[in-house]
């Protein structure tokens, strides 16, 4: 796929992706809010959210199971087109339940995103597994 957008533009998504993974792992509720777009779609294969009050309902419901979580994500290429872009990306999440033991998915990430008032947000994000242990 041949590369698309500026420079400045590609390092702002891969910036998003640091911050989304970061906010993750330090469970930092109102950073990862600020990944999404009040529009956004995040979708998996075991729930639909659409707007952020959605998201952050969804994100209250998963991260009460759990003591910590460790979350890390790696971009591929990112296609920009104006104010809209699209990706594919790949995560890991393990996290720590606090009842004890552990949770270990992986798996891929279809990405939409949208550059608001000269920022880029998730627009859509829609996750398939590719492995998972509980």
């Amino acid at each position: 796929m041949p590369l698309s957008g500026s420079i400045e533009d590609r390092l702002e998504i891969l910036e998003l992706y640091a911050r989304y993974a970061s906010t993750s792992s330090r469970s930092d509720r109102e950073g990862w809010l600020s990944c999404w777009a009040e529009d956004a779609a995040w979708v998996s294969h075991i729930f639909e959210c659409i707007g952020k009050p959605a998201i952050a309902n969804q994100y209250d419901q998963i991260m009460a199971a759990f003591d910590k979580l460790f979350f890390i994500s790696q971009a591929g290429p990112i296609d920009i087109t104006g104010d809209k872009a699209s990706a594919r990306s790949t995560a890991m999440e393990i996290a720590r339940f606090k009842t004890g033991g552990f949770f270990k998915l992986a798996g891929n990430y279809e990405d939409q995103f949208v550059k608001r008032d000269g920022t880029w947000l998730f627009l859509r994000r829609d996750y398939r597994p590719t492995a998972q242990d509980f």
